[in-house]
C-alpha cells in the first residue's frame, strides 16, 4: 500500500512531464501546479472507484477472490509505473522526442492494462460467476477509466 502510494508522485511528475493527460483545463493551471493538479485528478479518480467499488460491490466483498482482486490494483499500478519509467527512461537515452515518449508510454500502458484485465478476470472468476465477473469489470474497471478518458478527451 505505501509503496504504490509512494509511486503516485513520479507517475504524475512524468504524466505532467510529456503532457499524458492534456485537458484544456489542465493548461489553465501554471507549470507549477500542474503535478498538483494531477494529484487531485489521480485521487478523485480514486475516490471514484472507491465509492463505486463500495456500492456495486458490497456482496461481493466477503470472497477471498475479491480481495485478492481489490489489492492487484496496487500491484498493477506499482509495475505499470516502474516498466513506464524504464521505458522513459531508454527513450530517452536514444533521444526519442516527445511525441514518441508518449506513444511508448501509451503502447506500454495498453498492453499492461489488457494483461491486467485478463489476470484480474481470470482472479474473480475462479469464484464468482463469469457474467458476474463481466458485470464487476464494467463497473469497477470500464467505468472510471472511461470517466478519466472522457475527461481528458472534452475537459
Amino acid at each position: 500500500d505505501t509503496l504504490a502510494l509512494l509511486m503516485v508522485i513520479p507517475a504524475c511528475l512524468v504524466i505532467g512531464r510529456y503532457g499524458i493527460f492534456s485537458a484544456d483545463a489542465m493548461q489553465l493551471c501554471p507549470e507549477a501546479w500542474r503535478t498538483a493538479a494531477l494529484l487531485g485528478v489521480f485521487f478523485s479518480w480514486l475516490i471514484l472507484r472507491f465509492l463505486i467499488s463500495r456500492t456495486f460491490a458490497a456482496r461481493l466483498r466477503s470472497s477471498g477472490a475479491f480481495e485478492t482482486a481489490y489489492k492487484y490494483d496496487r500491484t498493477f499500478f506499482i509495475s505499470l509505473v516502474i516498466v513506464n519509467l524504464a521505458a522513459v527512461g531508454i527513450c530517452g537515452v536514444f533521444g526519442a522526442s516527445d511525441s514518441v515518449v508518449r506513444t511508448c508510454m501509451a503502447l506500454v500502458s495498453g498492453i499492461m492494462y489488457i494483461a491486467f484485465i485478463f489476470n484480474k478476470g481470470e482472479i474473480l472468476s475462479s469464484t464468482f460467476h463469469p457474467f458476474t465477473t463481466f458485470l464487476y469489470l464494467c463497473t469497477l474497471e470500464f467505468l472510471p477509466l472511461g470517466l478519466l478518458i472522457a475527461a481528458n478527451v472534452w475537459l
